[in-house]
């Protein structure tokens, strides 16, 4: 039908939008970034998570371990300075993260009629709010962030579903 299509359609919309920014408006400049890159890139090639740009590699706790680990695994993958790569695979994603805001909001309707059209408003949105998507263009913990906290929130939904599920079975 309509809703599987029109789904699709802001999917590859939000995807073409976080590329296109990804692409043509990259932006390294953040210090932030060089030193998650620095620890990627250390991580792989010297073997040790620190943050120095030369030996000797003194191992750090100035940042948490998880987007130079993300960046890391990137870049074995695509070349240990391959940022463009890593704003691509921010842009996927990202635009996942839409996916997710679309379920979301479909689950948070009550009303059951408005369900699919409640979702495909958030996913409408969501694929083209440039207050997030800015982010796939900079080597920083945003996109990552947003998914997580989103899969949280998700996954919150569905336990308290679940937990009043329960509840109501036993009562009755």
């Amino acid at each position: 039908g309509k809703w599987p299509l029109a789904f699709a359609v802001f999917l590859l919309i939000g995807l073409g939008f976080r590329v296109y920014v990804a692409h043509w408006l990259p932006n390294d400049t953040p210090d932030d970034g060089r030193v998650y890159a620095q620890m990627a890139r250390n991580t792989l090639e010297q073997h040790v998570y620190s943050h120095d740009p030369e030996a000797p590699f003194n191992p750090s706790l100035i940042r948490l371990p998880g987007y130079p680990l993300f960046l890391a695994s990137v870049y074995s993958v695509f070349g240990h300075t391959n940022n463009g790569a890593v704003r691509f695979v921010q842009a996927l994603i990202d635009t996942s993260s839409c996916a997710l805001i679309a379920v979301l909001a479909f689950y948070w309707q009550p009303e059951e009629k408005k369900k699919r059209v409640t979702a495909l408003a958030a996913l409408a949105l969501s694929a083209v709010c440039p207050f997030t998507t800015i982010y796939t263009a900079t080597i920083l913990t945003e996109v990552l962030t947003n998914l997580l906290l989103v899969a949280l929130l998700l996954a919150t939904t569905f336990a308290l579903r679940e937990t009043s599920t329960t509840e109501g079975n036993a009562e009755g």
